[in-house]
């Protein structure tokens, strides 16, 4: 189990924005962000801050939304190969290291055995990346927040016995 830390909540805050803002969205890990703000998520709060964060990122500046490395960077021409190929590689380096931290989320038990750390990162990678496409094409902060709402909505419990939803037996007659 590990240690708590006091922290102040704002303090939290700055430590992040100031490391996303030195990195960028997609530039920076968790590791980054434990490192800067001194915090230790459970998984499912991991994912609701990346998701939400993905959110208020990509809709901070109305006349710029959308992240710069999705919306640039999905269709290149022939001489931006190498540029396009190099942040495909950057998002799967970030996508390791959410399975990484969820394969530990589920060691320490705050993911169910029955979880599936590789397909989990990826959801989390597909929303936050969905959000930018989404945040681009105008759909509202409100909206976006909603969407966010109902991927997370979908996290599994941790310690739960099964994935599958629970059916009443029939009863014969």
């Amino acid at each position: 189990m590990g240690r708590h830390r006091e922290f102040q909540l704002e303090e939290a805050l700055d430590a992040a924005l100031r490391m996303f803002w030195r990195k960028g969205y997609e530039g920076t890990s968790y590791a980054d962000l434990t490192e800067a703000t001194g915090l230790e998520r459970p998984s499912r709060e991991v994912a609701a801050h990346l998701v939400h964060k993905a959110v208020e990122l990509n809709t901070r500046y109305p006349d710029h939304t959308g992240c710069l490395g999705i919306n640039g960077a999905l269709a290149a021409s022939d001489d931006a190969e190498p540029v396009r190929q190099a942040l495909v590689e950057f998002r799967v380096a970030g996508q390791d290291r959410l399975r990484e931290r969820f394969e530990r989320a589920q060691a320490e038990g705050d993911l169910p055995e029955t979880a599936k750390p590789d397909a989990l990162a990826a959801f989390v990678m597909t929303v936050t990346q969905g959000i930018a496409v989404q945040a681009k094409a105008g759909l509202s902060r409100a909206m976006l927040e909603a969407v966010a709402e109902q991927a997370l909505a979908t996290w599994p419990a941790a310690n739960a016995p099964s994935s599958r939803p629970h059916r009443p037996r029939r009863r014969k007659s």
